[in-house]
């Protein structure tokens, strides 16, 4: 019987139609359901396997006082003798003492089983001396069956079929399929031990083996494919943004979630949406979720960077997707192509501006330190916070703030090329390593685990329910294509598609007293350590001989 389940103590046994698993669809009178479908599927899908479909009373399946129906197997096993004259040869009541019993080879009940049953007359168990024999197959005993002396011996069985599957797989529903079986048996000797049966279609070990293989279909398809609606923003390339030709959402994420959706195709399903950040973090009061992730309207919002910091409070993470964590750096800007705020400030007394919904937080520059000297920043900054990158940027151009804390990538990645759209001033992030650059980058002390897929509500379960088919998915050549697709191949994990040398490492990639030459790239380096100490010495070999001409001239006076 198709989706029958196990119903409540107590709870009535339901027939007729039950929707959505099994019932009749009332213009076209054939059978529907979520069973059928499922069934249907896999006579399609396995060649060696045909499943037909009849229409029965659910009583025919299991009954009211809660025993299997006349039509689902296995039957309690009966003994069974020849009839003179209509009476038996053996009695009901007989304890088969002395007696040859044969058991029907390869079935159950086996041939042990009369150790377990009782005789139903007498309620008492059988006599030890019973001689059995067993026979090749049912039709192998060749003798006329005439009469059942003794039924309903349900002993020799530990659990009926639906009992097995439901504590076998910890279910309530259950599918099982009726067992047509032999029917017209013909057995000798004084008796024959074998399963009352109905129909003829197939034996009892592959019509349980076949009910096993629906259970664990069924278990497998009834684990409803995972439908989740993700979020992103359309200012963050490469990891979020929007084609503006074909007005379609791109970026890493959006080209992993199409990886998954393929890859895991049967039990997961990731819609991607168009957003705003701020309906997935806010700062407000510090840093809190979104309302759109905080009401469940998104399950979650992608390429998050996991952080130090207040973020953990209320929100979860998937993996990681890059495996150079998300760098953080400090732009500022150029007077003569020098910076105004060198890397060697320890921002004592200076201005920085932080990027308001954004990584790295608010709280950040207490986790990073200064690349050029290697020491944590002063405490004794003022921290301002902008609304978002342009507004941020404003603040910087405006001289409201010294420095701006912000992604190492991001003044790169927002130079207009029209090939995206813009959803930042396109006009205000001009001028990068002309008007502005950056004088600290490769800032990770900030990060957690870089750039991840997901961002979800706290205690939301999104990690889990993805995390492992995005890890088969980085293990493909699809998340390779996506790495070079979106010039991040010196920032991806690399698996046995990437190549084993030749990898550039972008400057944003790159620790401050790693880069060379002056600012023109938007990457300042360290300022030189052996000109200052020059400029020292000139400066201190000058006051020197002045003080040297002074004194000679005052001993010259004193002789005159």
């Amino acid at each position: 019987m198709l989706g029958y389940s196990s119903p409540p103590s107590g709870s009535e046994v339901r027939h007729g139609h039950w929707k959505p698993y099994a019932w009749q669809n009332a213009t076209t009178m054939g059978h529907m359901g979520f069973g059928k479908d499922i069934a249907g599927g896999m006579t399609a899908h396995c060649d060696n396997l045909t499943i037909e479909f009849v229409q029965t009373d659910r009583f025919d399946c299991w009954t009211s006082d809660g025993q299997l129906g006349p039509k689902l197997g296995p039957s309690p096993p009966s003994l069974m003798t020849l009839l003179t004259n209509g009476v038996p040869s053996v009695g009901g009541c007989d304890d088969l003492a002395g007696k040859t019993v044969i058991d029907v080879g390869g079935w159950a009940p086996a041939a042990d089983g009369l150790g377990y049953v009782t005789n139903k007359s007498s309620n008492m168990p059988y006599s030890d001396g019973i001689a059995v024999v067993v026979g090749p197959k049912n039709d192998g005993c060749r003798v006329h069956l005439r009469a059942h002396v003794q039924t309903e011996q349900k002993g020799h069985a530990i659990n009926g079929l639906n009992t097995y599957l439901k504590k076998t797989f910890a279910v309530s529903t259950v599918i099982a399929v009726g067992f047509p079986r032999e029917s017209g048996f013909t057995w000798i000797v004084d008796l024959v031990l074998a399963v009352q049966s109905h129909h003829i279609h197939c034996p009892l070990a592959m019509a349980q083996k076949l009910a096993l293989l629906l259970a664990l279909q069924v278990l497998t398809a009834s684990a409803a494919v995972t439908s989740l609606t993700f979020g992103q923003d359309i200012d963050y390339p490469p990891y979020a943004s929007k084609n503006a030709t074909s007005g379609e959402l791109t970026g890493f994420g959006v080209e992993l979630v199409k990886a998954m959706n393929t890859h895991c195709s049967a039990t997961l399903n990731i819609t991607v949406v168009e957003t705003r950040w701020s309906n997935c973090w806010s700062s407000a009061g510090g840093g809190t979720l979104g309302a759109l992730l905080d009401n469940g309207t998104l399950d979650a919002c992608m390429t998050y960077t996991h952080t130090q910091g207040i973020r953990n409070d209320f929100a979860d993470f998937s993996w990681g997707i890059l495996d150079v964590n998300k760098a953080a750096g400090l732009l500022t800007l150029l007077e003569n192509g020098m910076p105004k705020l060198d890397g060697h400030s320890d921002l004592n007394g200076k201005t920085i501006v932080d990027v308001g919904g954004w990584a790295p937080t608010a709280d950040g520059l207490d986790f990073v330190t200064n690349k050029c000297l290697n020491q944590k920043y002063s405490s004794n900054y003022t921290l301002v916070v902008g609304n978002g990158n342009d507004e941020a940027m404003t603040m910087l151009r405006n001289g409201t703030a010294d420095a701006m804390f912000v992604y190492a990538d991001q003044a790169k990645n927002y130079q207009c090329d029209g090939s995206m759209v813009a959803a930042w001033d396109c006009t205000l992030w001009q001028g990068f390593g002309t008007e502005y650059a950056y004088v600290q980058t490769g800032q990770f002390g900030y990060v957690v685990n870089g750039t991840t897929l997901a961002l979800s509500k706290k205690g939301s379960g999104v990690p889990e329910a993805i995390n492992s088919c995005l890890a088969e998915v980085m293990a493909t050549e699809a998340y390779y294509d996506a790495c070079v697709k979106y010039d991040l191949v010196d920032s991806c994990y690399a698996n046995s598609f990437f190549p084993s040398s030749g990898i550039v490492i972008h400057e944003y990639n790159k620790e401050t007293d790693e880069h060379s030459g002056d600012c023109s790239s938007g990457y300042c380096p360290c300022p030189s350590t052996s000109t200052q100490t020059a400029q020292t010495s000139l400066a201190t070999g000058l006051s020197i001989k002045v003080l040297a001409g002074a004194t000679l001239s005052f001993l010259v006076a004193l002789l005159l």
